[in-house]
């Protein structure tokens, strides 16, 4: 008799979640089958919720409504697998009641307490939040901060607003002294340790502490945190890993929280992630200074002694890099102490030195035109605001972004394309007290009378017009396009 059940289900129908009264009742005929009690059904079929019912079914809808599947995603209706032609069909349960979404630990968990249908020929249900009160009364608002509803997608997520974009919060020495335990309290600014447990690997982060919310590092297996900031008891420090602070759900995000005792060490748990914070007392935050300010004072040192070459002009020097990532963690360590405007004083005037030798560098190269395979290379002019946008296909650029065109003369046969080591060597080098340097990117090549094309190949003696366009947009004026070709070097002035 269960497999004849199983069979009348699915000769009503191929389709999972297939909802009309003849389908569901395994009859087909299109009769009515509303009933009041068993007496109004035919032989062997029995009234169940007002619809006449093959015994079959409900022995199938019982095992449904004990499934797991039931209580976890509201999956309490009997069906069948999609199969092609029956081919392989078998009895499965099915999310078809919004009642059984209510019902549903995902209803409880995540706020998805209402019955969807996915669209298309063949539909499925599934439970899914569809407003703001089930996101904010379920247990991942309170343990996640997932209590925000997005309509679009019909889940529950985080949003943490004000999240800057700005430098991450500065990492520490695994070997670093974080002090002994003590119970420092409320503490008006502290200098705070973390480090998180789990098997993330280069995950963005971005972390909480009461209303201030900042970018955290890249996770790994274990990653430090270092930061300041004002500590009272009973405030969390929450790790977000998401990519975008703005939206974070069940599915594409984790977190991980410890609040603050008023003891040196607090943790979230035991449970990965793990989050194990330590409020690092002034006697060792000092003691870890001291390190880094030694480590930075040689970083001025080399800096002072670096030159910069005119064969490989850099805007900045590599040395400048390492001082700043070390003084960022020296100023979690010092906090309000001067010596960290002193430490951050000589860093600027290291730079503006770089800048006076970058300058000459950039003045000390030789004009000329000659360019990759001999090729003759000159400044056409600049493309500025809207004809650059249209060019470069994007609206988001400013009125004042230029780039610039080249015109390229081949003396014997040779392909130009978007790649930049197809023109050799070729940056925008600023001169004058910022003086600076900028990669570049060819945007597209054409010749006379022909519309942009990606790559093009010059026969010898013809011409084309490249657009070259800087990665990081700067004032022209003053500014010189600055070319290797093996031994031949060019500079191309672009001054508007």
């Amino acid at each position: 008799m269960r497999r004849v059940g199983w069979l009348l289900l699915f000769l009503a129908g191929c389709m999972r979640g297939c909802t009309i009264p003849s389908c569901t009742s395994g009859d087909g005929s299109g009769r009515d089958l509303s009933c009041t009690s068993t007496d109004d059904c035919e032989d062997g079929e029995r009234c169940h919720e007002g619809t006449c019912k093959d015994p079959s079914w409900l022995e199938s809808s019982e095992r449904c409504l004990d499934a797991p599947e039931c209580k976890a995603y509201g999956a309490c209706r009997p069906g069948l697998t999609r199969s092609f032609l029956g081919a392989n069909s078998r009895p499965t349960c099915l999310t078809e009641r919004t009642e059984d979404c209510a019902a549903s630990e995902l209803c409880k968990t995540q706020g998805r307490c209402e019955l969807q249908w996915t669209t298309g020929a063949l539909r499925d249900g599934y439970c899914a939040a569809t407003t703001a009160t089930a996101c904010a009364s379920s247990t991942r608002c309170a343990s996640h901060d997932e209590c925000l509803l997005d309509a679009t997608d019909h889940v529950c997520h985080r949003a943490w607003a004000g999240c800057t974009e700005e430098t991450p919060i500065a990492g520490f020495e695994a070997t670093m002294d974080l002090g002994t335990a003590w119970q420092p309290g409320e503490l008006a600014d502290a200098a705070v340790a973390c480090r998180l447990e789990d098997d993330y690997q280069q995950t963005t982060s971005y972390v909480r502490v009461g209303k201030t919310c900042r970018r955290g590092p890249s996770l790994g297996v274990s990653t430090p945190m270092l930061f300041r900031t004002k500590l009272a008891p009973k405030d969390r420090i929450e790790v977000a890993i998401q990519a975008n602070p703005m939206h974070g759900t069940s599915r594409d995000s984790g977190y991980v929280r410890a609040e603050y005792t008023g003891d040196s060490v607090f943790t979230s748990g035991p449970e990965l992630p793990k989050l194990t914070c330590t409020v690092v007392s002034p006697e060792a935050a000092r003691a870890n200074a001291a390190g880094m300010v030694t480590r930075i004072e040689k970083g001025f040192v080399r800096l002072a002694n670096e030159r910069a070459d005119p064969d490989y002009l850099l805007a900045e020097p590599a040395e400048a890099g390492g001082i700043r990532r070390v003084l960022r963690e020296a100023i979690v360590w010092l906090g309000s102490d001067p010596q960290v405007a002193k430490l951050q004083a000589s860093l600027d005037a290291g730079l503006v030195e770089w800048r006076k030798k970058l300058d000459t560098a950039i003045g000390t190269l030789a004009a000329s035109d000659v360019g990759p395979m001999g090729s003759t290379i000159r400044f056409q002019g600049a493309v500025c605001g809207d004809a650059l946008k249209a060019r470069m296909k994007k609206d988001e650029l400013g009125k004042d972004a230029c780039g610039v065109e080249i015109s390229v003369k081949a003396k014997d046969k040779m392909t130009i394309g978007a790649g930049i080591s197809d023109l050799g060597y070729l940056k925008i080098a600023r001169r004058g007290p910022d003086a600076t340097v900028v990669e570049t990117d060819v945007i597209d090549i054409h010749a006379q009378g022909k519309p942009p094309v990606y790559a093009l190949t010059l026969e010898r003696g013809e011409e084309a017009i490249a657009l070259v366009v800087p990665r990081r947009f700067i004032p022209l004026t003053q500014a010189r396009l600055v070319g290797s070709a093996g031994t031949h070097k060019f500079v191309l002035p672009l001054d508007r």
